[in-house]
């Protein structure tokens, strides 16, 4: 049973076409409400991406859209002047997955009426030339006023009436949308011979010249200009001001010029942005699409956005049974952080341009926003559904401290692959021969649909909260550690992963605890780094893979590195990325489920048998994944110290190292929890989640909570150990 059996909907846009089709598809009776007289039969094009076209499929209108519209791949810049050179031509992220095109364009009017027509056809009744004027709520019902009439009790509305929205009013949301500077004259025109994707033109005097294929024979073309009021203007006017604005810009530009002066409309609007914080509900009442959100269309995703929008309300009343606050928190964990990612996005680029920052990280930002969208549908931060809330207090009246939570970098890593593209594609080459292709195809589609938690504060805050813990110790993802870049390389790309780790924490300081990272593979750099993350970013610590190149962690080279690490008494957080078996592990997700704990045991087994240990008894060294197979299999190696004269470089046997170091709690298996508190101690486990990562853990408090420990061993995990860890480190 559906929690909803009759809906009404104001707003006849992509938002709510997409619910009333989602819906009456369910067997929901809906009634849709449209101020506009009929369906509108003008209007300029729209950029489509893949997770557009992904609900669009979802929506069973797929093979309609694909005919309609212009499908393509990549994006060309071009230069302004003679000639207009591509400068650039640029993949695009399938992000709707492999079976959809990277990008779509398509006429607004056609997209409209497709939609329309499959809302009538599973049952929506579309009622055009009707405003909804009043609402009122009872707690099982919510009665709709249309024109100054009652129009009937529902079990929801749905405002979905865009920008300016009345729903938003009548039920107390008062944001309104607000302009960013600048203003965007639209056309559309026929297609140039040898125009087949998207290409934008930066520089010249408009802030952005661009134009997308909307059909076989039919594009829109675009100029972004600071904003000014041009409602005055009248339509010949409006071309000719569309003609010589765009003057600057030669090659396809020609033909849209011509088209211009034959008659093709020019039409011009603001950007503007807007974001209703959660709640977007009241009550009964919901606002979705625009009238929730805005964001200029710098990014494309505004329609996207709309529909993952219907997507995601549709699918939650059709899976529960009643509209109750679980439903709501549900809605607002898998959508308001993504949108907010995205409106913050679309604004930044736009402002960036508008500041005249010429270094900004627009690449690195559109990655992002790339990666994000590339999830097929937007789930709750812990494990694809809402997040797991659980009973974490009682006993511990201390901080909860999550020792291992990575951050996400995707402008650095852009800007690393602008610097060094070969070194980069090589690296990425390496990683397809050691985890193989599906796994890799996996793991992205992962990291797209958990980018809001690896990348923004607010969503890492809401999961914590989720899980029941204070405080995250949050690293570098390990994909940063760049074991291969050379020494300007990597000292740059490290001083700009610990920059921007601390920033991160610094928007929550009292919850968020910052590790940064070294250039581990050029020992004679470490040291400073360390300083630059401990000292100069006020980090508590740093990061270290299990080897870069020939280093190994017992390398004679990293002595002086251990020693300042012990000297200020800074963690180092040991976690591998790779493992050096290549092409053994390269199925079955095997990198990961067995190379992690080979390297982990391996690294921290070159610490121990080189002594490093022993002449170093004050370092902090954290091990993730509960220090791999080593607790497990020491006996094996205190058998080997004991009968090999080789494997004696430690002062006394391996196993009594192991209460000299720490280990997170990510071993996925209550037995071995405990059999890791029983050879390392109690004292020695830290609270670890590997968040957020789907090799993590769920729920960690949980997990440390139904091993079976005693209370004071639990209390010490959760959280007591971590802070005793950092009470005595040297601050910045």
């Amino acid at each position: 049973m559906t929690a909803v059996q009759k809906v009404a909907i104001a707003g006849a846009g992509v938002a709510g076409l997409a619910t009333a089709i989602f819906l009456a598809k369910a067997g929901v009776e809906v009634d849709l409400y449209d101020a506009q007289p009929a369906l509108t039969t003008r209007g300029s094009g729209i950029t489509l991406q893949g997770n557009a076209l992904r609900v669009f499929d979802e929506l069973g209108v797929w093979d309609e859209v694909a005919a309609a519209g212009k499908a393509f791949e990549g994006l060309n810049l071009r230069a302004p002047g003679p000639g207009a050179p591509v400068v650039a031509a640029l993949p695009d992220l399938k992000t709707g997955g492999p079976d959809y095109p990277s990008t779509m364009g398509m006429s607004r009017p056609d997209l409209a009426r497709i939609l329309l027509a499959a809302a009538e056809k599973h049952g929506a009744r579309v009622h055009f030339g009707t405003r909804v004027t009043g609402v009122s709520q009872t707690d099982d019902g919510v009665a709709v006023e249309v024109d100054g009439e009652p129009a009937g009790t529902f079990d929801l509305l749905v405002g979905a009436d865009g920008l300016h929205s009345a729903v938003r009013e009548m039920i107390g949301i008062h944001v309104s949308p607000e302009q960013t500077g600048m203003g965007i004259w639209r056309t559309f025109v026929s297609l140039p011979p040898d125009v087949d994707r998207s290409e934008l033109y930066y520089g010249g005097p408009m802030y952005i010249a661009g134009y997308t294929p909307t059909g076989d024979d039919t594009m829109y073309a675009f100029l972004v200009e600071a904003a000014q009021d041009r409602s005055l203007v009248a339509p010949d006017e409006a071309r000719r001001i569309m003609v010589e604005q765009s003057r600057a810009y030669d090659g396809p530009w020609n033909h849209i010029r011509a088209d211009i002066e034959a008659g093709a409309d020019a039409n011009y609007t603001w950007f503007t942005r807007h974001l209703v914080d959660a709640p977007w509900n009241r009550g009964r009442a919901v606002v979705i699409g625009d009238a929730a959100h805005s964001c200029p269309p710098t990014i494309a995703q505004g329609a996207a956005q709309g529909l993952e929008d219907a997507a995601v309300l549709s699918e939650l009343l059709v899976e529960r049974d009643a509209v109750d606050q679980a439903l709501w928190d549900a809605f607002h964990e898998r959508r308001v952080a993504r949108a907010k990612a995205i409106v913050d996005a679309s604004v930044q680029l736009g402002q960036w341009q508008l500041d005249g920052v010429r270094d900004a990280d627009m690449g690195g930002l559109m990655f992002g926003v790339a990666q994000l969208t590339a999830a097929p549908r937007v789930t709750g931060v812990v494990d694809g559904t809402a997040a797991v809330t659980g009973d974490h207090g009682s006993a511990h009246t201390g901080e909860i401290t999550d020792v291992h939570a990575h951050l996400l970098m995707p402008g650095l890593h852009a800007e690393v692959e602008r610097r060094v593209p070969d070194e980069v594609k090589a690296a990425a080459d390496l990683e397809l021969r050691r985890n193989g292709l599906p796994s890799l195809q996996a793991s992205g589609r992962m990291i797209g649909e958990r980018f809001p938690q690896l990348t923004s504060v607010d969503a890492r805050l809401a999961a914590m909260d989720a899980q029941g813990v204070d405080r995250q110790w949050v690293s570098p993802s390990p994909n940063h550690f760049y074991p291969w870049a050379n020494e300007g390389l990597a000292t740059w790309a490290t001083g700009e992963a610990n920059r921007l780790i601390a920033e991160h924490v610094a928007a929550a300081p009292e919850r968020l605890v910052g590790l940064g990272t070294v250039p581990l593979q050029h020992p004679h750099l470490v040291v400073d780094a360390l300083d630059d993350a401990v000292l100069g970013r006020g980090l508590a610590g740093v990061e270290i893979s299990s080897f870069a190149g020939d280093v190994e962690l017992g390398d004679e080279r990293l002595e002086p590195f251990w020693a300042r690490a012990a000297e200020l008494r800074a963690v180092v957080f040991l976690h591998p990325f790779g493992c050096s078996l290549d092409e053994r592990l390269d199925r079955f997700y095997l990198s990961n489920t067995v190379g992690q704990p080979i390297e982990n045991a391996v690294a921290l087994s070159h610490l121990i048998f080189a002594g490093v240990l022993d002449r170093h008894p004050g370092l902090r060294l954290v091990a993730a994944h509960g220090g791999g197979y080593l607790p497990t299999a020491i006996g094996r190696s205190d058998r080997a110290w004991r009968v090999r004269p080789e494997a004696h470089g430690c002062a006394h046997a391996p196993s009594t190292y192991l209460s000299k170091l720490w280990f997170d709690t990510v071993v996925h298996d209550e037995r071995a929890l405990r059999w890791l508190v029983e050879v390392a101690g109690a004292d020695r486990v830290l609270l670890g989640s590997d968040f957020p990562f789907d090799m993590g853990l769920d729920d960690p408090v949980a997990f440390v909570r139904g091993a079976g420990l005693p209370e004071s061993d639990v209390t010490g995990i959760l959280g007591a150990n971590a802070a005793e860890l950092l009470r005595t480190r040297v601050h910045a």
